[in-house]
């Protein structure tokens, strides 16, 4: 499947090709999920590590936020 797309890699900035494509029907929706790759594997590679670190971030900003821990905050209750 090497269909182009109209989307540029965020990295490099070549044109991104399909590498899959799935269907899921949800009630009366049906909702088409597209999955694209930069061409350039080690690109790629790069951008799916760089994803990973982003998501695990907002996972970790997420579950401190749920224990009511604010790290922008932190220094500033110390210091009162």
């Amino acid at each position: 499947m090497n269909n182009p797309t109209g989307s540029v890699c965020t990295r490099c900035g070549k044109q991104r090709v399909v590498v899959g494509t799935s269907e899921e029907v949800i009630g009366n929706s049906t909702i088409i999920h597209t999955e694209t790759a930069c061409p350039d594997k080690a690109c790629q590679i790069a951008v799916d590590d760089k994803m990973v670190k982003e998501r695990e971030k907002r996972e970790q900003m997420s579950a401190s936020s749920k224990f009511g821990v604010n790290p922008r905050n932190s220094k500033r209750s110390d210091s009162l």
